[in-house]
């Protein structure tokens, strides 16, 4: 069953001040800022979740559907407790806090323990458990060569990464050619999400909105009023969920829920995560959906009794 996140957003802001007033936050010991591709990941045309334990609140094992031409919808056995699906492969934290990849090889996964990994297009990333970040795979654009330490999420894109340091600052490296590095300075985030089409967007902290840049051909990186909770960067198009945890989508060609879940009062969400065609969410009671537009390699057809954990 999954565990709501708004109380521990809640319980984050009783604990300090805004990232603005401190520069650094009284955080938690083992706080993830990641709100994104916790319990479910969609990838390029695969998804990936983790599945629950029976009478275990955390962790699980890993299932993935889809397309697995490379074995990216393979997985390994054992318990994770995070997972990102990229294009052509996938990435896990375990229940040790090692990190494992699997689907096309785009390199070896540094030896250290993890706190969040995300996948990309050809390379991954992770935030190390002293605040650094370490990345693997391609390094075409400078995107697997990043910046000192002090960052609580990472997110990957195509060509480019973008990660979120601990004074809620965000700084991306690598490809530049949409824009997709160029973050708004000055503002302060406590969640990010990098597209796999040269976009990304942030939460920010104090107010909920949500900031966006890069590419914005199909109005997928206009900016929203919120307050939101969290925030998933597609291929065309950004999903967000709303305090009231109802889903808002911009841009094109948006996997968004089906009308009638929407209309649904019960149905609310707590994680989205956006892929190239489809989406899914996990509902408030622990319920996975997902949905498609176009084809989608069968990457919104969630097994038959899965339950995520």
């Amino acid at each position: 069953m999954v565990k709501s996140n708004l109380p521990l957003i809640v319980s984050l802001a009783s604990l300090s001040q805004s990232f603005a007033d401190q520069g650094a936050p009284s955080l938690p010991p083992g706080f993830h800022n990641d709100l994104d591709d916790i319990s479910v990941s969609a990838g390029h045309f695969h998804t990936c979740a983790i599945e629950s334990r029976p009478g275990v609140e955390f962790g699980g094992g890993i299932k993935c559907w889809g397309e697995n031409a490379h074995g990216q919808a393979t997985a390994p056995s054992g318990i994770f407790v995070q997972v990102s699906a990229g294009y052509m492969h996938s990435c896990a934290v375990g229940i040790d806090e090692q990190v494992k990849c699997w689907g096309k090889d785009f390199g070896v996964v540094p030896e250290g323990l993890f706190s969040q990994v995300s996948a990309g297009e050809f390379h991954s990333c992770g935030v190390m458990k002293d605040g650094s970040v370490k990345c693997w795979g391609a390094n075409h654009w400078g995107e697997g060569a990043p910046n000192g330490g002090d960052f609580v999420q990472v997110s990957c894109g195509n060509g480019s990464t973008c990660g979120l340091r601990g004074n809620g600052l965000v700084e991306c490296w690598g490809r530049n050619d949409k824009g997709q590095l160029d973050a708004p300075e000055g503002k302060v985030f406590k969640q990010i999400s990098s597209s796999l089409n040269f976009h990304a967007c942030g939460l920010e902290y104090e107010s909920g909105d949500v900031s966006c840049w890069g590419w914005n051909h199909r109005e997928q990186s206009e900016s929203r009023t919120g307050p939101f909770v969290q925030v998933s960067a597609g291929s065309t198009s950004t999903c967000a969920i709303k305090e009231d945890q109802t889903v808002e989508c911009w841009g094109a060609h948006q996997p968004i829920p089906h009308e009638s879940l929407l209309d649904d009062q019960d149905m609310i969400y707590d994680q989205i995560s956006l892929g190239v065609d489809h989406a899914c969410g996990v509902t408030a009671d622990g319920e996975l959906h997902c949905w498609k537009k176009g084809s989608d390699f069968g990457a919104h057809q969630v097994p038959l009794g899965f339950a995520v954990a």
